[in-house]
């Protein structure tokens, strides 16, 4: 297998790996999303103990005691918020780092973006003349002389010919 085959594979698999988090991490922001809602309606309700212990339960499963370093930051807890959400990486950016991480797939991602916008110009064109299917297999074995069709079981289909769009 050629060295690029397998560069290709391996960045698939870096993709696949991160659309996984990706798609795990919207399922933990869906938690908090829905904790939070049950913490501020108990609040509401005036229910303080349980909605602590909803909120307590999000940090039981986070790998740094986030509850210390909220009590530590007491003074200025939104400095503290927005000094952790500092390297914040947007949707851009995200697929900025995934692009240069994985240069082979990039190369294919440009190379389509190309070929449709090539297969755009030729749409716009007027055809120059029509061949069909018994002409081109008559051309493509570089016969000459003229074409003589005795039986031929599918229809003649006209198809479209082009000029090159840069000529």
């Amino acid at each position: 297998m050629s060295k690029d085959v397998i560069d290709i594979a391996s960045e698939i698999e870096k993709l696949q790996f991160k659309a996984a988090m990706e798609l795990s991490n919207s399922w933990v922001m869906e938690r908090f999303l829905l904790v939070n809602s049950v913490a501020l309606y108990l609040l509401e309700k005036g229910d303080k103990e349980q909605a602590m212990n909803w909120m307590e339960g999000l940090l039981d499963w986070a790998e740094e005691d986030l509850l210390s370093e909220a009590e530590n930051n007491a003074s200025d807890l939104n400095g503290w918020v927005n000094k952790r959400m500092e390297n914040e990486v947007s949707i851009t950016k995200a697929l900025e780092i995934f692009r240069a991480e994985m240069p082979d797939i990039e190369i294919i991602r440009k190379s389509w973006i190309e070929s449709t916008e090539k297969l755009a110009e030729y749409e716009n064109m007027e055809p120059v003349g029509f061949t069909n299917e018994v002409e081109l297999e008559y051309v493509k074995n570089r016969q000459h002389g003229f074409i003589q069709v005795e039986r031929f079981e599918k229809p003649l289909l006209p198809i479209p010919l082009y000029r090159h769009p840069n000529k």
